[in-house]
């Protein structure tokens, strides 16, 4: 009996496309989460990571955004840091998004 195919991709591809590795997909986090570190992760690494972007442009509620941030924080996928308001970055909080998971030391 000849199996069905149900996953259909384009080839090779040349230009456009992100490599993300699979352990995004084996983790413990949900849809929301990985689609969105995804996008993330195809960003140049000077790409300043905003929620308000996502709310904006992928029709995230507030609620989502925060939930989808804490998750992926909590897992270790981002970090989270407070530091001076400025011109460009009025609530002084920046974000790290990483591939694999990280420890974070917080005793500092």
């Amino acid at each position: 009996m000849k199996k069905e195919r149900n996953i259909f991709k384009k080839g090779k591809h040349i230009k456009n496309f992100s490599i993300v590795d699979n352990k995004i997909y084996k983790s413990e986090l949900s849809v929301a989460s990985i689609g969105l570190l995804g996008i993330l992760l195809s960003k140049p690494q000077d790409w300043v990571i905003s929620k308000q972007y996502f709310i904006d442009n992928h029709s995230l509620s507030r609620r989502d955004a925060d939930k989808i941030f804490i998750e992926l924080i909590d897992k270790g996928f981002m970090t989270r840091e407070q530091g001076k308001k400025t011109k460009e970055n009025q609530s002084g909080v920046s974000y790290k998004a990483y591939e694999e998971t990280i420890i974070v030391d917080l005793t500092k």
